[in-house]
């Protein structure tokens, strides 16, 4: 499945070709599923017709329940596209997800070596979670983008040594702060402080000037529209406060057990969680490929997501999409370090072969047979026909 004579040239072109065979001409062959996709769609449609873009609508009513970037982004395309239809609300989303498997190959590239970074991308872009959430129309893609340049970029400042890159690692947060609030920013610097508290190196290429001077970066990115709304609109911090703290301490739906994210997260990584897990398995006994700096990196940057994210009372699946590339670049490092026990390498090719053809097989049956006859008849599957109707006697208010 990878060849040291391919350029990473070849390699990106191919990742490129498979994310839009995979994320981007599948857009438009399913009728709108979910009301979220529906309601993007209406205040898409409700902005270019108005070009009231910095406030955001549903009906005649302010939405505020989710930043403006992602929603910025669907206008766009729609207003290029001439219309507003199930390609173009989810056309960011499939962007997004393209965008991390050649930021993935890339970053893994520079953490651990071509082959890796090759692979760790092919498992991204085929478990059944990250596939899923390509040709959807919801904030998670993106805001798993951000996070992922985010980690990218912070890596590359270390390695480098470069602050200028720590700086671009701070404007994407702050971009992933304008797609979902602070989760874009938790989820990045739990685990970046851990390694600054635990690691002395680490600590000594971070200074606190450089934090410092990074969080002007932010507010510089994050800021405006906040304090634009805020000061426009009469209670929208109360909003902003209840949509954040509201959801992670007093949320009544999607509540779930503590435990049920980690096994969800198995659910989700798979068909890898299997071909991975074996592999982890067979070389558990191997304590210096564990306690490796870079392996725990991986590792901690997952479990504090997953401890995070455990805490809060609102759980979903969703949720769990940022910590899918980073376990994919660890499962990518498992699986070629349980390779090297084996002698013959078509053993190593059919075992990939597998869950990767598997999935592509999968994706062409679902893509080709089953999504242009989906049942679109419920109230819970609204058809496009739905973004043209600006009225809370829909069935999709219901």
């Amino acid at each position: 499945m990878f060849s040291e004579k391919l350029s990473n040239k070849k390699l990106i072109l191919f990742l490129v070709l498979l994310g839009i065979f995979l994320f981007v001409l599948p857009l438009g062959r399913q009728d709108i599923m979910l009301k979220a996709e529906a309601r993007i769609g209406i205040m898409a449609k409700h902005a270019i017709a108005t070009g009231e873009y910095l406030t955001l609508r549903l009906d005649d009513e302010i939405y505020l329940k989710k930043p403006p970037l992602f929603h910025w982004l669907v206008m766009g395309t729609s207003r290029i596209a001439g219309h507003v239809s199930e390609f173009t609300i989810r056309f960011p989303s499939g962007v997004a997800a393209l965008l991390c498997l050649i930021t993935l190959f890339l970053f893994g590239q520079n953490y651990f070596d071509r082959k890796t970074a090759f692979l760790a991308s092919l498992i991204l872009a085929t478990n059944f979670r990250f596939l899923e959430l390509a040709k959807i129309s919801r904030v998670d893609m993106l805001l798993c983008f951000w996070i992922l340049l985010s980690f990218a970029l912070i890596h590359t400042a270390y390695k480098t040594r470069s602050m200028k890159y720590f700086y671009l690692s701070v404007g994407a947060t702050g971009l992933a702060f304008l797609t979902k609030g602070p989760v874009g920013v938790i989820l990045v610097y739990i685990p970046f402080f851990v390694f600054w508290f635990s690691n002395k190196s680490f600590r000594k290429c971070f200074r606190l000037t450089h934090l410092w001077r990074g969080l002007a970066v932010f507010l510089l990115i994050a800021s405006p529209w906040y304090l634009y709304v805020i000061l426009k609109i009469p209670g929208a911090l109360d909003t902003f406060l209840n949509e954040t703290l509201g959801r992670f301490r007093d949320q009544t739906d999607h509540v779930k057990v503590l435990w049920y994210l980690p096994f969800q997260l198995l659910l989700d990584f798979m068909p890898w969680t299997v071909f991975a897990g074996i592999a982890g398995l067979s070389i558990f006994k191997k304590k210096n490929f564990w306690r490796s700096e870079k392996i725990l990196a991986l590792i901690t940057i997952v479990v504090t997501t997953l401890v995070f994210l455990s805490l809060s009372r609102s759980k979903q699946g969703t949720y769990l999409l940022p910590a899918l590339p980073i376990l994919s670049l660890l499962g990518a490092k498992i699986l070629y370090e349980a390779f090297q026990a084996l002698k013959n390498p078509r053993l190593r090719n059919i075992y990939l072969f597998i869950p990767f053809y598997g999935m592509l097989i999968y994706h062409f049956i679902d893509t080709a047979f089953v999504l242009p006859y989906w049942n679109t008849t419920s109230s819970y599957k609204p058809s496009s026909h739905i973004i043209s109707a600006i009225s809370k006697d829909h069935p999709l208010y219901a």
